[in-house]
């Protein structure tokens, strides 16, 4: 019996001889809720989806989504989210799983299945696994300057929740507001002075997130501490939003003596806050740091995992990516291709895709059955979802978004 079917045909102990009757025997539907429902992929519940009210009704529950999480093998999960110069596309280790063509927006983040994509004053929550998508407009600004955009997730109200800090010219202070995907509403703050003061300290290395760890974004930031002509030395910081407090925070400080030669960046490896120093000349090696209980603003301690190298084509490693959370492979791209790199075994293997273009984010990405209240299909009512994998353009996300660009 296939794992898709749920009934079985047996002949009855009494069946009078040469009789052809049979006896259709359901499964409970206990048993094939809480035991084979959960062990299914998510492409079968998508389709099963249609079966029935109550299966529709169950496969949104939280209690059920958890449980079929933990029931899916965690390799098979890991994936990546990439924004490409052309398209936003799922990676596994071994291909390309979905493409989604871009038209201008740009990729910030990914918590739980969930992808936020941004496109003017347009937001977009979509869950590529179960093609379905809400959007929201930023809030207005007045005269203000947008300066970054953050997703994440607040566990303690399971409540999704968007970011954006931004400059008031009109006011000369810096705000920030919260978007709460439960409530569907913008609460709104404003630094104190001191934390003003710190942050702007800091130089902004990205608008959108640099990575994402336990579903919390995190942006690279640094300051010179002092500059001669062969050498800089920088201090590097990393900015968390704290979705459960509504926080900014700037955890400690990664000091170090970085001249011209090294290239550094804060990723997501195995699941942790981690730092990586790629030192280019003369032993070309790289080191890999992790947050040790990370509390809040000024706790924690930076700690080396390992290092490793020195590598022959050291050049690959100028454009580091992201690390798959259930391994130690890290992504890096070079010349219009995909690899991930295996510390251990001392391998580039690379990943197939399509129409490779140059990387501008790239995020750690668990597939799910995750849905948000105002959730509807990516595809227009003219079409019909294709079985399988995405093979057509889902007009409806794609039109909301497109139609708010600012050019």
């Amino acid at each position: 019996m296939g794992v898709e079917s749920f009934a079985v045909r047996v002949s009855p102990e009494r069946a009078q001889p040469g009789s052809k009757k049979h006896k259709t025997v359901s499964l409970p539907e206990e048993l094939i809720q809480e035991e084979i429902l959960p062990r299914l992929p998510i492409t079968s519940l998508v389709r099963f989806k249609l079966v029935c009210k109550s299966w529709r009704c169950l496969f949104s529950d939280p209690r059920f989504v958890k449980q079929h999480n933990n029931y899916q093998n965690p390799d098979d999960n890991d994936c990546l989210v990439v924004h490409k110069s052309n398209h936003i596309a799922i990676l596994s280790r071994y291909g390309e799983k979905f493409v989604l063509r871009s038209y201008g927006y740009r990729l910030i983040g990914s918590a739980n299945g969930l992808v936020c994509i941004r496109s003017g004053e347009v937001l977009s929550i979509w869950n590529p696994a179960t093609r379905q998508s809400m959007e929201f407009h930023l809030p207005p600004l007045g005269y203000g300057c947008l300066k970054r955009v953050g997703f994440g997730f607040d566990h303690v109200s399971n409540d999704y929740k968007v970011a954006i800090c931004y400059n008031s010219l009109e006011f000369l202070r810096v705000f920030y507001a919260v978007y709460s995907c439960r409530s569907g509403t913008w609460t709104y703050h404003e630094f104190d002075h001191h934390d003003y003061e710190i942050i702007i300290s800091k130089f902004e290395d990205s608008f959108t997130p640099t990575t994402m760890v336990k579903d919390s974004p995190y942006w690279t930031c640094s300051t010179i501490v002092s500059s001669r002509k062969d050498k800089i030395n920088l201090s590097l910081v990393a900015l968390k939003f704290d979705a459960t407090s509504n926080e900014f925070k700037l955890l400690p400080d990664f000091s170090s003596d970085f001249s011209c030669e090294k290239t550094f960046k804060v990723l997501n490896m195995k699941g942790l806050l981690s730092f990586m120093a790629y030192e280019l000349c003369p032993v070309r090696k790289l080191e890999v740091y992790s947050l040790d209980e990370e509390n809040g603003c000024g706790g924690g301690v930076w700690s080396k995992m390992y290092c490793f190298g020195p590598f022959e084509e050291f050049r690959r490693f100028r454009l580091l990516q992201q690390g798959f959370k259930n391994g130690d492979e890290i992504v890096i791209y070079d010349n219009a291709e995909i690899y991930r790199y295996n510390h251990k075994m001392g391998t580039f293997e690379c990943i197939p895709s399509t129409a490779p273009r140059f990387i501008l984010d790239c995020f750690t990405h668990t597939p799910s059955l995750v849905s948000l209240q105002g959730m509807t299909s990516i595809y227009s009512k003219n079409q019909t979802p294709p079985v399988g994998q995405h093979s057509t353009t889902p007009l409806r996300l794609i039109d909301s978004l497109r139609d708010h660009l600012p050019f």
